[in-house]
């Protein structure tokens, strides 16, 4: 099999997608700590969306044990715990 060479345009994009979820969570973290927690994890989901990170569930999992939504908070932990490259750090230790 013969590897595609990625173009430039895609790369561009995957990059600003990152910016833009970054810029996200930070805003999220901003709101949590002013206490305003649904608004919060509404900048948190935006950024899990444009880059599915395993800190941002892990953040959300947080957020919602601070609201006392314990089921919830733990199905986010796991599923942060799930995540590959978490997957990968555990196999390398």
């Amino acid at each position: 099999m013969v590897a595609l060479p990625l173009l430039a345009e895609d790369v561009d994009g995957a990059v600003q997608e990152k910016t833009e979820a970054r810029a996200a969570y930070i805003h999220g973290q901003r709101l949590a700590q002013q206490g305003d927690i649904d608004a919060a994890m509404q900048a948190i989901r935006h950024s899990y969306a444009l880059y599915p990170a395993a800190g941002s569930l892990y953040a959300l999992g947080l957020l919602h044990e601070r609201v006392d939504e314990i089921a919830e908070a733990i199905r986010l932990y796991h599923r942060a715990l799930r995540a590959p490259h978490c997957q990968a750090l555990s196999k390398s230790r």
